[in-house]
Order: C-alpha cells, then sequence, then structure tokens
C-alpha cells in the first residue's frame, strides 16, 4: 500500500497501480472484534505515486497517480480533474492542502509552481513563485516552507511574496463572435476592472489560432 486516507465512513487504501476501500471500525486494542470489510476495488488502471499529494475536499478525495491528479468523488466515482495542468506532472508535489475559505485546493511542489484547483469555480491556476517542502492552514492561513528554512505565511491584502512584487498573468481561450471558426473583424476591445496601485499593465493579442502573440 502506498497511502491511505479517510473519506466519509470509507477507507481509501492506494497502491500505485489501483485504488480499493474498506468499510468498518477495525478491531480493538487488544486485536479482537475486527470488522473490516474485504477491500473492494474502485479502480485497477491507477493508483497514488505520492503520499503528499492526497487531499479530502468537499467534492471527495484528490490525489496524483502516475498518469496525472486523479479524484474520487464521494460517490466512489473516479475522475481524470488535472488534465489543465498535466505539464506539471513531473514536478514534485511535497503538500496537498484545502484552503477552505477560498475554496481551493493548492498543491505545493519542490521546484513551483503551486498548482492551484478552485472547486467552486472547477479552474485551476497556478502560483508561479510559490515552492516549497511542506504547507499546512495556521490559523485559517495557507503557511508553507521554502526549501532554505523559510516559512511564509499568506496575508490577505498585500499584493508581494516576502516584500518581493509577483506579477499577475491571464491567458483566455480562443474567442470567437460568431461561432466554431467563424470569421469577424475585431476593431476595438475595452478592459474592465479595478487595480489596488498604480498599474503597468502589458495586452498581447494572438489571432487564426497561432499562439505567438503580436
Amino acid at each position: 500500500i502506498s497511502a491511505g486516507i479517510q473519506m466519509d465512513d470509507k477507507m481509501l487504501l492506494f497502491k500505485e497501480s489501483y485504488v480499493m476501500y474498506t468499510t468498518g471500525d477495525g478491531p480493538t486494542d487488544t486485536g479482537q472484534a475486527n470488522d473490516f470489510a474485504p477491500a473492494q476495488i474502485i479502480t485497477s488502471d491507477t493508483g497514488c505515486s505520492n503520499p503528499r499529494s492526497l487531499v479530502f475536499m468537499p467534492l471527495g478525495v484528490m490525489f496524483k497517480s502516475p498518469k496525472g491528479i486523479y479524484m474520487i468523488t464521494r460517490g466512489l466515482q473516479v475522475q481524470y480533474i488535472g488534465a489543465p495542468v498535466e505539464r506539471y506532472n513531473d514536478l514534485t508535489i511535497t503538500s496537498a492542502i484545502l484552503v477552505p475559505k477560498v475554496n481551493e485546493v493548492r498543491f505545493l511542489t519542490l521546484e513551483g509552481p503551486t498548482l492551484v484547483y478552485d472547486y467552486f469555480m472547477d479552474q485551476w491556476g497556478t502560483d508561479e513563485e510559490i515552492a516549497g517542502v511542506d504547507a499546512t492552514v495556521y490559523q485559517n492561513t495557507f503557511t508553507y516552507a521554502t526549501a532554505d528554512g523559510i516559512v511564509n505565511k499568506e496575508t490577505p491584502g498585500t499584493f508581494t511574496d516576502n516584500g518581493q512584487f509577483i506579477p499577475l498573468g491571464l491567458t483566455t481561450g480562443w474567442l470567437s463572435g460568431a461561432g466554431l471558426q467563424a470569421y469577424q473583424r475585431v476593431f476595438d476591445m475595452y478592459l474592465l476592472g479595478e487595480y489596488k496601485s498604480p498599474p503597468q499593465l502589458k495586452v498581447t493579442f494572438a489571432y487564426d489560432f497561432n499562439p505567438n502573440p503580436f
């Protein structure tokens, strides 16, 4: 067994190539009255390759498999949820933390970036400058330790990382004004938002499905 975690009334047991579950309270401290049910296989084509990636969240249990990040729902359905961040599959996940006040699951990695899943919006993102060896939620705030022994605590309302400015980047999907791959001309676009300090904004565009902006 590579990892295990409790989900509701079930105990999930992971190997690297499959996942099982059992129910029951188990034996007493004397080893008697063991009522664990025989383990049942949930999936036989993937399992957990990193026990530090296990995290129980409102939708179920998320974990890193050799094929990417998966989720077992509370109904025991297996879903591949990590397709948008599969380019980061080679990173070493050092901690998986539920941050309930912002509806996020954060996968801290040794190399960086941190992978962030917003389970309310069903969207993935990355914190490019955050890397570390372990993390926790301390006083209801995300806190992580770096490889060189520095502990950083998230501070709401602060837009720097340990005094260093961190830029925000956003890339949209392809936009079409008249259906799939339809031909349209765009003469004006407006960017609407609010800023907290004097902005330094850079906008680039790409077109005709060429990802290189001009």
